[in-house]
């Protein structure tokens, strides 16, 4: 699971099962959704997995493992 702190700062860090987590506001963590939850109930957002990114062809072509949870968006 991806997840973003809240915007105010608070429960930013946060620990979690043993583990701890901080996080830049604005940025997203990739979380074990068992954490995650536990997150977004403590006011953390759940970030959609998908992400889209404007990239040349030629850029593409040369990814040598383009990431299954990327939109890549042809540009140009």
């Amino acid at each position: 699971m991806h997840v973003s702190p809240p915007a105010d700062g608070s429960n930013n860090p946060i620990t979690v099962n043993g583990r701890s987590y901080s996080c830049t506001i604005g940025q997203a963590l990739t979380v074990p959704d068992q954490d995650g939850f536990v997150m977004r109930a403590n006011g953390w957002s759940k970030v959609p997995d998908t992400v889209a990114v404007g990239i040349s062809q030629a850029a593409y072509n040369a990814l040598p493992n383009p990431d299954p949870n990327t939109l890549y968006v042809i540009t140009g």
